[in-house]
């Protein structure tokens, strides 16, 4: 699904895919699954990634991944999502037909957007009571 040449993903679909198989097979599983995945610098093989989901949800499980269509459509999707945005910068975070795109300066500048593109106010910080 990516543009030839792209080999700095090389493989993001089968990395794509073993995420989706802990997803769907151990939903428990996914945030440390998640984590790992984002954090480990530098990014894990598909050798790596494939160990690590194995350990998590087994080998039949996994195998099983290869062939699921539900996987097959939640990729495509996201590629078609991807493209139809004109492609650009991630990540991107969608809200109605509102896009935030790229890497948040910083925490506080990230909900400063999101506060203002969905027009929400902050909670007001009440200070401790004795």
């Amino acid at each position: 699904h990516l543009l030839p040449g792209a080999v700095e993903h090389d493989d993001a679909c089968a990395v794509a895919r073993c995420a989706m198989a802990v997803w769907i097979s151990a939903p428990d599983q996914f945030p440390e699954f998640h984590e790992w995945l984002l954090q480990t610098q530098p990014p894990p093989t598909l050798r790596e990634v494939r160990q690590r989901a194995s350990t998590l949800i087994g080998d039949e499980a996994l195998d099983e991944a290869q062939d699921n269509q539900r996987i097959d459509r939640l990729i495509a999707r996201g590629t078609d999502l991807y493209r139809g945005m004109r492609q650009g910068p991630m990540p991107k975070v969608l809200m109605g037909s509102r896009m935030i795109q790229g890497a948040p300066q910083s925490a506080e500048r990230f909900f400063e957007v999101l506060e203002k593109s969905l027009a929400l106010t902050p909670p007001k910080k009440t200070p401790p009571q004795d």
